[in-house]
């Protein structure tokens, strides 16, 4: 990942489409990869962690990685397939690109972990454990995700930050927050596709970042955890501006020089006209 951007984002006019590119997905072979196996006289399911990698979280060569609130996948949906039709480039859904993490756990565990006493229960222990590994998978996948991209776009709404108060921006979305926190320590490096290395372009100072901090919130039937937001090393990007670059051709872009063919090319067209708000803003 070259850089990250902190994009203002106004999601009332998001109209539901699909996303234009070929996706993959673990439901249809979920069951496909399960394997059972005989341990200590009992039969055992596994699912090899490189199978399940190649089958759910696929070698997808996008070049942006979008961090979204799943309530904003419309909108997210709506500006990724924008900038495929105009600069070819593809962007990272997780949610179209996984599916629901709870989806597949729920069928793994509904198929291998009930209770033996009544099988309309199933076994805390067992369940967890497919749980917490599936996450595990999860978190790092995510990361491996954003360092393969060329950059992160964070949708900031008030979905996505939907834990701030007056002590600051927050949100109760661990997800968010791992792709935050991540983005704000990764090393930069280029998409490994990129033909060169345009760090002029793509304004690759590194910024320094505070450390954030998180606090339990608890209440009598539900339990979430706040984690702060902490977006210094991101730069800012308006929503006009979005909008000039996703929906609107007059721009200071010249659109009749762009070649889906040369994503990278144009990447770099679209960063230096987001920068340009940073350097008028700091300026």
């Amino acid at each position: 990942m070259l850089i990250c951007y902190d994009i203002e984002v106004d999601n009332t006019h998001a109209t539901k489409e699909e996303l234009l590119y070929e996706t993959g997905t673990i439901e249809k072979k979920l069951k496909e990869i399960i394997k059972t196996q005989a341990i200590d006289g009992k039969e055992v399911a596994i699912i090899d962690h490189k199978e399940l990698l190649e089958n759910w979280f696929p070698e997808t060569g996008c070049h942006i990685f979008m961090s979204h609130s799943h309530k904003d996948e419309a909108i997210a949906i709506n500006i990724a397939n924008k900038l495929y039709r105009t600069y070819g480039i593809k962007t990272f859904i997780d949610s179209k690109f996984w599916g629901y993490v709870d989806k597949a756990i729920s069928e793994i565990n509904h198929l291998h972990s009930k209770c033996e006493s009544d099988p309309k229960y199933l076994d805390y222990e067992r369940s967890m454990r497919v749980a917490s590994n599936f996450y595990i998978v999860l978190v790092n996948a995510l990361t491996d995700g954003i360092f393969k991209s060329d950059s992160c776009w964070f949708l900031n709404t008030d979905n996505s930050l939907n834990a701030s108060d007056d002590s600051g921006e927050g949100t109760y979305s661990p997800w968010l927050y791992t792709e935050i926190n991540y983005t704000s320590t990764v090393r930069r490096v280029p998409h490994p596709a990129r033909p060169k290395i345009a760090q002029e372009s793509a304004g690759t100072a590194m910024d320094a970042i505070n450390g954030s901090a998180d606090f339990i919130k608890s209440q009598s039937r539900d339990f979430s955890i706040r984690f702060s937001a902490d977006k210094e090393h991101m730069h800012k990007v308006d929503n006009q501006r979005l909008n000039a670059i996703v929906f609107d051709k007059n721009t200071s872009i010249n659109h009749q020089h762009i070649n889906p063919e040369e994503p990278f090319t144009n990447l770099d067209l679209i960063y230096n006209y987001f920068n340009q708000a940073n350097t008028q803003l700091h300026g």
